[in-house]
């Protein structure tokens, strides 16, 4: 998440702009909160949803 810009990270996104404002793979990484093997949860987060074929598949 340090990659990204402080505009661009899904939990400061939230803050500002509110829930709509997110996208799934946001929404997902906030709820993972934290990366594994060195990616961070945004890229858990696409990686589980392109893994499980979008949200509906993850749900």
């Amino acid at each position: 998440m340090q990659r990204l810009s402080p505009d661009d990270r899904p939990r400061e996104k939230l803050r500002r702009h509110g829930a709509a404002a997110l996208g799934d793979n946001e929404l997902v990484a906030l709820v993972i909160g934290t990366g594994a093997g060195g990616s961070g949860a945004l890229e858990v987060a696409n990686a589980l949803l392109e893994a499980c074929g979008g949200l509906h598949g993850l749900v």
